[in-house]
């Protein structure tokens, strides 16, 4: 039989069930209150700005005592004119067919087929060319293939005496594939094979390679990390019996944040080679109206070239009609001089 209650005793039951709401309420923003907020991307990117700036001040002033103990010095040597215009921080960029000389695993992401031809007049009378594709197999998987040249042009050669004996070439020449794949939904890997052949008058050396890389997108939104490992692997033949140059092995690790709501994108990358100090390089690109790229960046691996204050620094621009982008770079090195790069990329 149920018990008959008072008005009396039913405000007082009601008056303790608010109560333990308004407890319980507090509890609940109090443990709000000391629970840390993410970080802000612009945050992570000024700070990750910072320790660059002051690593690179810090390692700066003497010569690495391993630098020039590596043979195969163009395999260093960025592909195309949007990655140049940037600093060379491309490791974490995806969507680009020039992407997989940084990164193999940047290929997953190429949604259509992609071809490319890039140009450099380089130092010294130095030439560059590349050209290059990708394919999408299928959804997060795609095929991509680039080759490269190097020309040195017309050089003098001479006997032991200092006496002229007309002249030679040399050049380079790199062959590489890569194959992408999304493993996760945030996840694409991705590896590479290179082959590359250097040629010195009569005299030849080439090498067998491996690229390996990675691409995460975050839950943070246009951010993304990038790690890759590149020029792992043998000679097979040296430019003498005696002796094998050693290949310039690189660790790369990076982001890449597209600013939401804005036509602002931001990229950052720490290197490690096998034959110098640890580097940094980073850049920016300002998309006017889906047309118009302008972009800077700046390489701390030029800066002990000399005093000048712009030596690392590179600047460029793009322009998209259609299917197709044009890209030229510009490079300041000091006292060494000045390289113009200029790449199309078009999708079919």
């Amino acid at each position: 039989m149920r018990r008959q209650i008072s008005a009396m005793e039913f405000a007082l039951l009601r008056r303790r069930g608010t109560e333990a709401q308004r407890h319980k309420g507090t509890k609940a923003q109090r443990r709000l209150r000391l629970t840390p907020s993410p970080p802000h991307p612009l945050m992570v990117l000024c700070a990750f700005c910072v320790f660059a700036v002051m690593a690179s001040g810090a390692i700066a002033g003497e010569i690495n005592e391993k630098a020039g103990t590596t043979g195969f010095p163009f395999l260093k040597l960025v592909s195309g004119a949007r990655a140049t215009a940037m600093g060379g921080a491309f490791v974490a960029m995806d969507g680009d067919v020039n992407g997989m000389a940084s990164n193999p695993a940047s290929l997953a992401s190429v949604g259509a087929r992609q071809g490319t031809a890039t140009y450099t007049n380089y130092l010294v009378d130095t030439q560059f060319g590349m050209v290059g594709a990708a394919q999408p197999l299928s959804e997060g998987r795609a095929f991509g293939a680039m080759l490269s040249y190097m020309s040195y042009g017309e050089l003098q050669k001479t006997n032991e005496d200092g006496l002229s004996e007309g002249t030679f070439g040399a050049n380079d020449i790199v062959l590489q594939g890569a194959l992408a794949q999304a493993v996760l939904q945030s996840l694409d890997i991705g590896i590479g094979v290179k082959v590359a052949v250097s040629s010195i008058d009569d005299y030849a050396s080439d090498a067998y390679m491996l690229d390996l890389g990675l691409r995460f997108r975050t839950p943070v939104e246009g951010l993304s990390l990038g790690a890759s490992l590149s020029n792992v692997g043998f000679v097979r033949s040296g430019f003498s019996e005696e002796f094998k140059d050693a290949l310039p092995v690189a660790a790369r690790v990076g982001f890449a944040h597209q600013v939401a709501h804005l036509p602002l994108l931001f990229v950052g990358e720490m290197v490690l080679p096998n034959d110098n100090d640890v580097y940094f390089c980073g850049g920016t690109e300002i998309c006017i109206r889906d047309i118009l790229f302008l972009r800077g960046g700046y390489n701390s691996l030029l800066k002990d070239l000399n005093e000048d204050d712009w030596a690392g620094v590179a600047l460029g621009c793009g322009f998209r009609w259609t299917r197709y982008r044009l890209d030229y770079a510009y490079n300041f090195f000091a006292e060494l001089g000045e390289a113009h790069r200029v790449s199309v990329v078009g999708t079919f």
